[in-house]
């Protein structure tokens, strides 16, 4: 690795911009976004979906400020942890967590867009504006510098104990992002020094040694903002974590398997939905949440660059060449797939339901950058303002009020859920509800399912539709049955031939030979409708009977506003039926 050709960028304060085009979106950043974003932050949109943002930093501070009075005697009270988004019932809130177990990070990404602007048009008011909601989010820190409100306002003995799902390295992650933005842009370091006290908590808590847990992040972004926290401080300890994630990340025996008390057989890959099947210097393919991963190889080059690493800048540029050269679309888009927001098989490349999120476009620009810092290769170049002008730039309305993320309706107010397994599923979105048709393989996917439901469409599943009784289509049943939904499926006409128990077994092996389930990830490229986006060891299927069966042929059924024409079609099954909307044709 040769250092004369590294690079860095101009500090953002030694650089005004006066291109028309670009000071034009800036200053709409400026006059529009920030403010309707922090007015977003504080709940006061009306008609939007609201944050809690700020509202938990001022809760978790009301914690912190009793645990220091009573000291000793201090009893936290405990809200579950079982949610992803906590929402008030009944317009009721208590004392606990609402909104996304990610939503601090709402704050510590616009404090980033406030420092970057700051940078071009000094606002005092806005400054003002700022250090005033850092001073509560800072009233929030624990005195052993943790700082994430899910868990300081809902349980702080469950701290760390979810790496994989709850997000807690994630929000560190926007935190320190947003602190060193801040720090260069206003010389304030209130906000630094949070970050600074966090990460050194993590580092006592996490890595090798005595009473310290291997684990490391589930969303990734913790290892780039280190890098950034060590590039700022020059602390070795800094990036010494930073190196012990990307390390440690895909070895097995895997954290994640431990954190949940499960045990991988011997020869099989598990968690490539968050990069962490294999150690990062021998995945070969772009994978698994294309947020997630483009992160995580930000970091990686960041770390290869200050350790002058050959080998994980050998991964990195494998990785960049499998998603550029095979997993991109011509606009720079990645990400095609809207299950888990992840990238799909090589050159699974669909046009009309592309998903292509803004963040994951956002990320490449993180990553090219940073392979351009390295390498002054033309291609990094072409490919970060590849996905500036149409990932990025896209995202955000004219108005600078409106904001897409992804559009993954085949029409209105109809999702179609595909890949996750070799079964489908189909959201149908009722005034009120979601009319869920089928469930998915197993408890376990049919949970990822939910969690795209609740981001997504945010409404209550009312109705369950089995399409047929095959158990690829009804396994998943379990994990929709908080919302006590109808559950609708359709008789067999004929009884079942007596001695079909008798076969169970060899049509059980030759349904295993057929779909992979003995397969491991690497081994099981397709199940003929899509790669298998998870693996069947250690998963469960959670029947749930029907609530209403038909036995006519035919039933006509409005569902919270919604038309629905029922028709049995005997093929795969004698109970298998089709479903038709009149009113929306389809």
């Amino acid at each position: 690795m040769d250092q004369k050709n590294f690079s860095k960028p101009l500090s953002l304060a030694k650089v005004q911009v006066t291109d028309a085009f670009w000071k034009k979106e800036m200053e709409l950043v400026r006059t529009e976004v920030i403010p309707y974003q922090w007015n977003a932050l504080n709940d006061n949109v009306p008609g939007a979906a609201p944050s809690f943002c700020m509202r938990n930093y001022r809760r978790a501070g009301e914690v912190e400020k009793e645990r220091k009075a009573k000291g000793d005697k201090f009893v936290q009270i405990k809200y579950p942890l079982d949610t992803f988004e906590t929402l008030p019932k009944d317009g009721k809130m208590d004392g606990r967590f609402y909104g996304f177990l990610f939503q601090d990070t709402d704050f510590t990404k616009w404090v980033e867009a406030v420092a970057y602007s700051l940078t071009q048009h000094p606002d005092p008011e806005l400054e003002k504006t700022a250090d005033e909601a850092i001073e509560a989010v800072c009233a929030a820190q624990r005195e052993d510098g943790y700082l994430d409100t899910y868990y300081l306002i809902n349980d702080q003995d469950m701290i760390f104990t979810n790496l994989k799902d709850n997000h807690e390295l994630y929000c560190f992650g926007h935190l320190t992002e947003g602190a060193v933005a801040y720090y260069q842009a206003t010389g304030k370091d209130r906000l630094l020094k949070a970050a600074e006290r966090f990460a050194d908590f993590i580092a006592s808590k996490l890595g090798h040694g005595e009473g310290k847990k291997a684990g490391y992040p589930g969303h990734e972004i913790a290892e780039m903002a280190l890098m950034r926290l060590y590039d700022l401080t020059g602390e070795q300890k800094y990036l010494d974590l930073a190196k012990y994630f990307i390390d440690e990340r895909g070895t097995k025996p895997y954290y994640y398997d431990i954190e949940r008390g499960l045990t991988c057989p011997e020869g099989e890959e598990r968690y490539s939905y968050n990069q962490a099947n294999r150690p990062v210097r021998q995945q070969d393919e772009v994978q698994g949440h294309s947020v997630r991963a483009v992160y995580l190889y930000s970091g990686m080059a960041d770390v290869a660059r200050a350790t002058q690493d050959e080998s994980l800048l050998k991964a990195c540029e494998t990785l960049w060449n499998n998603m550029v050269h095979q997993k991109m679309y011509v606009t720079g888009g990645i990400g095609a797939t809207h299950i888990g927001e992840a990238f799909s098989f090589n050159y699974d490349l669909p046009n009309d339901t592309a998903y292509a999120e803004t963040c994951a476009s956002i990320g490449l620009v993180f990553f090219a950058r940073r392979m351009l810092e390295i390498q002054a290769k033309a291609e990094y170049a072409d490919v970060m303002e590849l996905a500036l002008y149409n990932g990025v730039l896209s995202g955000m309305a004219l108005d600078g009020k409106s904001f897409f993320y992804v559009n993954t309706e085949i029409t209105k107010g109809i999702w179609h859920i595909t890949g996750l397994g070799h079964s489908n599923s189909i959201c149908i979105e009722g005034e009120s509800s979601v009319i869920l048709i089928d469930t998915l393989d197993s408890l376990e996917r049919g949970k990822i399912l939910l969690q795209f439901i609740e981001e997504k469409i945010r409404k209550r599943i009312s109705t369950i539709i089995y399409t047929h009784g095959h158990p690829d289509h009804r396994g998943g049943a379990g994990a929709f049955m908080e919302s006590n939904p109808e559950v609708i499926a359709f008789s067999p006409i004929t009884p079942s031939l007596e001695g079909t128990a008798m076969l169970q077994d060899i049509q059980n092996q030759r349904g295993s030979r057929q779909f992979g389930y003995n397969l491991t990830d690497g081994e099981n490229i397709s199940q003929g409708i899509g790669r298998r986006e998870g693996i069947a060891y250690g998963e469960q299927r959670v029947f749930v009977p029907p609530t209403t069966v038909y036995q006519q042929d035919q039933v006509v059924r409005e569902i919270d506003g919604i038309k629905l024409e029922l028709t049995r079609v005997p093929g795969e099954t004698e109970d298998q039926i089709m479903i038709w909307l009149p009113e929306k044709k389809v």
